[in-house]
């Protein structure tokens, strides 16, 4: 083999390799699922120490949704605002499923909201880059808002919001050891959970809680 062909074989075998490892990789991660690090948002001290459990809340349970464009909520509407790729986004129901995408957070170790929402699973997803989580509505209400301000580009025609609560299932709940609960307190401290996300069906598990990135309790 000529020095020529030799160049020419293992450029193809190099990019073979790269080909076949990005495959793994994504194979891998359909299988066995995708980790992801969420924030832990404050809620009601009185609601959180259930005994041998604590309730967890996430700023990805709450968001907006008018004309069509989905937002957290307590962000600004009209800078905040997502299109869904998946097409217009429309009234939802209480108990409806829903598909929320995450991505990780440009320079931050947590992943949020993508921007997409869906009542289907989407094809084609990229888990390297971004994962759905299934959820289920859990309440939802209108509220008019009256008109958008002059050139208000997003919402320069609709006055009412839909607010929207989702509830994840397994994730919503952390079992711990009774009486190990004390200091379980977001509003103070630093609260995570790692998560593994099936990226085939959007089903999740929580795997640890941080409490200032040290594992709790």
């Amino acid at each position: 083999m000529n020095t020529k062909t030799f160049k020419i074989f293992l450029a193809v075998f190099v990019q073979l390799a790269i080909v076949l490892t990005v495959t793994g990789v994504k194979y891998t991660q359909s299988v066995n699922g995708v980790e992801v690090l969420l924030k832990i948002r404050p809620v009601d001290p009185t609601d959180i120490l259930r005994g041998d459990y604590v309730t967890l809340a996430y700023d990805i349970d709450r968001f907006q949704i008018r004309d069509g464009y989905v937002f957290e909520e307590g962000t600004n509407t009209a800078m905040s605002g997502f299109k869904s790729y998946m097409g217009y986004v429309g009234e939802m129901q209480k108990d409806d499923v829903v598909y929320v995408g995450l991505e990780r957070m440009e320079s931050s170790k947590y992943w949020g909201f993508s921007g997409h929402i869906s009542t289907q699973m989407p094809e084609f997803v990229d888990p390297t880059r971004e994962v759905y989580l299934k959820g289920v509505i859990e309440s939802e209400y209108k509220e008019d808002v009256g008109s958008a301000p002059e050139g208000d580009e997003y919402y320069r025609y609709s006055s009412q919001v839909q607010h929207i609560t989702i509830r994840y299932n397994n994730l919503d709940r952390y079992d711990i050891p009774q009486g190990t609960g004390q200091g379980f307190d977001p509003a103070k401290f630093e609260f995570s959970v790692r998560v593994n996300v099936k990226p085939r069906d959007g089903n999740a598990v929580i795997k640890q809680v941080y409490k200032d990135g040290v594992p709790w309790p």
